[in-house]
């Protein structure tokens, strides 16, 4: 790839935008039980770091799941 290339790539990844969710640490949903390990992507651009998607994976039920599904009747807090 050239240089004016990864310059156009990036400057359109820092005009993307991101939406952001706030959940109570109180309700029961998949984010909050202990069971629930989030995935995670590498981040774009030139800082290097791991980003938080909207989907993990339950261990007692062994599936994907979102972070905002109903918990299930083995949910347990964090």
């Amino acid at each position: 790839m050239n240089q004016k290339t990864e310059i156009r790539l990036e400057k359109l990844y820092m005009q993307q935008k991101v939406s952001h969710i706030n959940a109570d640490q109180t309700e029961r949903i998949c984010v909050n039980c202990a069971f629930y390990e989030q995935y995670y992507r590498k981040n774009r651009g030139n800082v290097a770091g791991w980003v938080p998607t909207s989907i993990g994976y339950c261990l007692l039920c062994q599936c994907r799941k979102g972070a905002l599904c109903p918990a299930c009747k083995n949910f347990e807090r964090k």
